[in-house]
């Protein structure tokens, strides 16, 4: 749904085609060990990301409209950018972010275009040399060091998570970045069972799908009530001929952890390709009491409603994608819904 705009400098060391789990950024950080995440490829962002308070969103500006993204919805794989190994995230979608919620962000936010000071007395700064940008890190007793440097990019607009432990920047050929300031501290803080999902979803990455599978069954035999284990698993065992048993591995995933709506977006695909439309909308209705202004899901349902042939209810929900995503359009319903 969003625009994608990827430079082609980029490319994918790896690419999850059997599953995919939307973890919160901190556990994929720690699952590729990375320092630097692209976790919004597009071009047209503009001014500088705001951190929500909690540190659960990040905002970001674009066609000068605001959007948050949903820090516990990501889904990444490693990519080389100039011979640099970074987490890439494609996963998720923008969601609308009201303007009293800009003014609220604003305040837990510090940023600057060129550089940002932490309250332990360290500073981070993006200089411009020649066509390059270097990231540079000063600590409080004035030694320095060079994080990384770009080459013929600018990367700018600073901004500092309120809990201090990641750096969000623009740059300007890829999209936005975030840097996390202790990988060690973070991997330390990562849990066992979140430590063992992130194995199963490396050997998926690598297509070792048996091993997968085997570690997943593993883990739902130690821990029943590892709700990832369960949707991945259904995933991993999905079939056209025969999508019983994912979906019943589904339904499981959604009665251990319902807060989790991403879940029922699996579950609403599972419940489509069986041709059961009806519970594939419900669910899909359910995700929005969870999120009632994700544009994403309500162009699902007008889709599935497309699919049936109701135009006037597949309008009626393309219409309510684009009250809170102006920009977006698509062909397919231009004709029918004027």
């Amino acid at each position: 749904m969003m625009r994608n705009t990827l430079l082609l400098i980029l490319s994918f060391i790896g690419f999850r085609t059997h599953a995919q789990l939307p973890r919160p950024m901190i556990a994929e950080f720690a699952r590729l060990d990375v320092d630097r995440i692209l976790l919004l490829p597009d071009i047209a962002i503009d001014y500088y990301p705001i951190w929500s308070p909690d540190n659960q969103y990040i905002g970001v500006n674009v066609g000068d409209t605001w959007y948050k993204y949903d820090l516990s919805e990501t889904t990444m794989v490693l990519a080389d950018v100039r011979k640099e190994v970074i987490g890439y995230n494609n996963y998720g979608s923008l969601d609308s972010l009201s303007a009293n919620d800009v003014e609220h962000w604003n305040t837990a936010t510090t940023y600057d275009p060129r550089q940002v000071r932490t309250q332990d007395g360290y500073t981070y700064a993006l200089q411009m040399v020649g066509l390059s940008t270097q990231f540079i890190e000063t600590d409080p007793a004035g030694n320095t060091k060079e994080i990384f440097r770009t080459e013929g990019e600018n990367n700018h607009s600073l901004s500092l998570s309120p809990d201090q432990k990641f750096i969000a920047f623009i740059a300007e050929m890829n999209g936005l970045m975030i840097y996390v300031r202790d990988k060690a501290a973070l991997q330390a803080s990562i849990s066992e069972a979140d430590r063992e999902i992130g194995e199963a979803l490396n050997l998926l990455d690598k297509n070792k799908i048996g091993k997968g599978q085997h570690l997943l069954e593993d883990i739902i035999k130690k821990r029943p009530d590892n709700a990832d284990a369960w949707f991945l698993l259904s995933q991993v065992l999905y079939t056209k001929e025969n999508p019983d048993t994912s979906l019943q591995l589904a339904l499981k995933a959604v009665e251990l952890a319902p807060e989790k709506p991403a879940y029922l977006i699996w579950l609403s695909e599972i419940y489509a390709a069986k041709g059961n439309y009806a519970d594939a909308i419900k669910t899909l209705q359910t995700y929005l009491q969870h999120k009632p202004t994700k544009y994403a899901i309500y162009f699902d349902i007008a889709t599935l409603y497309m699919d049936q042939q109701d135009i006037e209810k597949a309008c009626q929900y393309y219409q309510l994608t684009r009250s809170y995503f102006p920009d977006f359009t698509d062909p397919a319903f231009q004709a029918d819904c004027r």
